[in-house]
C-alpha cells in the first residue's frame, strides 16, 4: 500500500514537468515563429513531437531556396505577411479524422501572391497536397521591412474537420 502511494506521488510530482516540457516543445515550433525576424530563417524546422516531418532539419530557407532571398539586414520595423482570405481544403470524408492538424509554410511575395507552399508538419499524411493546394489559392498581404514589401513566409496551423468536407 505504502509502495503504491510513493509511486503515486511519484507520478503526480512528474506530470507538471512533463506538461511544462510538452509547453516549452510547443513554443519552440516553426508555427509559432515570426520568420520577418533576422536569423530564423535558419533555424531547422520543428514539429511537435509524433507530428510528422516533412523538412526534418532543414531550415525555411533551405526549404525555400533561391525564391526566398535573406531579409534587407538594415530593416529596423518588420510586419509579417498575414492571410486576409483563407482557402479552406475540401477533402474527403475518409482522408483524416477529426482534430487532425497540418502546418504549412507558405511563401508570400512582395506582391502579396503565394510563391509557394510546403506543408512541414502533419498528423496525417493524406493532408498535404490538399492544404497546400487551399494555401496556395488563399490571399495575403505581404511582409514589409521599413514599410517595403518583400518576400517573406507565413504560417498556417489548420486543424482538419467536418467542414473540410
Amino acid at each position: 500500500m505504502r509502495a503504491g502511494l510513493l509511486a503515486l506521488a511519484l507520478l503526480a510530482a512528474a506530470a507538471p514537468a512533463r506538461a511544462g516540457s510538452m509547453a516549452e516543445a510547443e513554443a519552440a515550433t516553426s508555427s509559432r515563429r515570426d520568420h520577418t525576424v533576422p536569423g530564423v530563417r535558419d533555424l531547422p524546422v520543428r514539429c511537435r513531437p509524433g507530428d510528422i516531418e516533412y523538412f526534418a532539419g532543414r531550415s525555411m530557407s533551405e526549404v525555400f531556396g533561391a525564391d526566398w532571398p535573406a531579409h534587407p539586414a538594415a530593416a529596423r520595423v518588420a510586419t509579417p505577411p498575414r492571410i486576409t482570405r483563407d482557402v479552406v481544403p475540401q477533402l474527403r470524408g475518409d482522408v483524416a479524422p477529426d482534430g487532425a492538424t497540418t502546418v504549412t509554410a507558405v511563401l508570400v511575395g512582395a506582391d502579396g501572391r503565394p510563391i509557394a507552399a510546403r506543408v512541414v508538419c502533419a498528423t496525417a499524411a493524406a493532408l498535404s497536397t490538399a492544404t497546400a493546394r487551399a494555401a496556395m489559392r488563399s490571399e495575403y498581404t505581404p511582409a514589409t521591412f521599413d514599410g517595403v514589401p518583400a518576400p517573406s513566409v507565413t504560417m498556417l496551423v489548420r486543424v482538419h474537420g467536418r467542414s473540410d468536407r
